[in-house]
């Protein structure tokens, strides 16, 4: 198999390429490997095993490690909150399904505002989420209006600029000023999905596509609906080993033998990695040679419906965007998922799915039922699901491995195919300062 290592300078060329096997089943795949410029991958592709920036099993199951990364990669990185269609409409306003912290509201005016989801007057929770029956019975029987935003325990109302508008009980012009308006926070809206800890530019939109392999546009959910429904996995493993999952391509044909992987053409794999993202792009299998699981069979005869003569131009583009945001772009699909951390050694899925606009318009032209697309979401979503679960038994796995390094004190680690799982290499690079600030702190406490 020819790999080709690219650094995209003015004239995009090639600085090395040799030859590598990765197994007769796809003895005859060309993957070309485009580096940032911003990176020097060049070094650590070349080193063909090579344990160079994985991370040690403490990464994965020590607090004092987790509350560093926090510090210094979460915190210092683009935050997804939500999607532009939980606030579509004029006046309306809904708690980030990702970060409960903050507020999406949509004012009068169309304007999209982020506020941190605190009452500035004993600091309770304006919309939550998680509210019990109990206090629930105690809210007031009416609605409050569309116009402002209610805290359910004292009944401060803010405008949907954030402004306060009333306090009962309280005397207006005695309450401090910095205590009359919600704290609002500075965001960024890229292909309709908002982020907050963002400069003007998200830092992997300059170098997103760079290589050719694949058009951006395929990622943008603009000419997608969606059915607001949002998932939420919790998970007893890493958010680091989730996201080392996903990005291991090996993965798929072995670990999703009956399902991903027969319905997927990972001999025409092409990926880019840059600094801040990668993108994975492999190819529909129109005539599977494997017998397919049922919830595959029945997507695989459904997008050969949808498709007609001619088969999808790819089975998926699986895009990563660090530190832990993934766009999988799919035929007719898009589905976002992004991976909260909760502990060290416990993270949270939460997923939102996007369909085509192609799909609503076979519906107008009469070429599809609306009962044949409510039954082809679902089964999509059937398939989706049966994945996440072949992927969470791979996560265990390696977390159960890794545990017992920890436990005995052993600091041992993965030995990633340079290929393959060129994606996890790059991903964990950017804990390399975390494990070395880590190890500081063990030598001088």
């Amino acid at each position: 198999m020819k790999f080709v290592f690219f650094r995209p300078s003015d004239l995009g060329e090639a600085v090395h390429t040799g030859t590598a096997s990765r197994g007769t089943w796809e003895k005859n795949a060309k993957v070309a490997v485009c580096v940032s410029p911003q990176q020097n991958f060049l070094e650590g592709f070349l080193m063909i095993y090579s344990t160079e920036g994985i991370l040690p099993p403490h990464a994965h199951f020590d607090p004092k490690w987790d509350k560093l990364a926090q510090k210094m990669v979460y915190s210092q990185m683009p935050l997804y909150l939500g999607h532009e269609s939980l606030v579509l409409e004029h006046e309306t306003k809904a708690v980030s399904p990702i970060d409960s912290d903050y507020i999406l509201v949509r004012d009068s005016k169309g304007v999209l505002r982020v506020f941190e989801n605190r009452c500035c007057h004993e600091f309770a929770t304006l919309i939550d989420p998680t509210a019990t029956p109990i206090l629930l019975q105690c809210q007031p029987k009416r609605e409050p209006p569309t116009s402002c935003i209610v805290c359910p325990l004292h009944q401060w109302t803010y405008n949907l600029d954030g402004s306060l508008r009333g306090a009962p009980k309280f005397d207006m012009d005695k309450i401090p000023e910095e205590r009359k308006q919600l704290t609002e926070v500075a965001h960024r809206v890229w292909n309709g999905m908002i982020f907050i800890q963002a400069n003007d530019k998200l830092p992997w939109e300059s170098e997103l596509g760079y290589s050719g392999k694949f058009d951006p546009t395929l990622l943008s959910l603009e000419n997608f609906f969606t059915d607001g429904i949002i998932t939420s996995t919790d998970y007893h493993f890493s958010m680091l080993i989730f996201n080392s999952v996903y990005l291991d391509d090996r993965h798929v044909d072995m670990g999703h033998e009956n399902s991903f992987g027969a319905v997927m053409k990972m001999s025409e794999l092409e990926l880019e990695l840059g600094t801040h993202h990668s993108v994975q792009v492999v190819g529909w299998n129109a005539k599977p040679k494997r017998k397919l699981c049922k919830e595959y069979a029945a997507l695989h005869e459904w997008i050969a419906k949808l498709s007609g003569a001619t088969p999808p131009k790819y089975g998926a583009i699986w895009s990563f965007f660090n530190p832990n945001l993934m766009i999988e772009a799919y035929p007719y699909v898009t589905t976002v998922s992004t991976i909260v951390p909760l502990e060290a050694n416990r993270c949270r899925n939460i997923v939102q799915h996007f369909y085509s606009n192609e799909l609503k318009e076979m519906v107008e032209r009469g070429e599809l039922s609306e009962e044949e697309l409510a039954e082809f979401i679902a089964v999509h979503k059937a398939a989706y699901a049966r994945t996440s679960l072949e992927d969470e038994e791979f996560c265990n796995r390696i977390n159960n491995g890794l545990a017992q390094l920890y436990r005995k004190g052993r600091d041992q680690r993965g030995i990633p195919h340079p290929i393959d799982e060129a994606g996890v290499i790059a991903f964990q690079k950017i804990f390399r300062a975390v494990e070395e600030i880590y190890q500081h702190k063990k030598m001088f406490p």
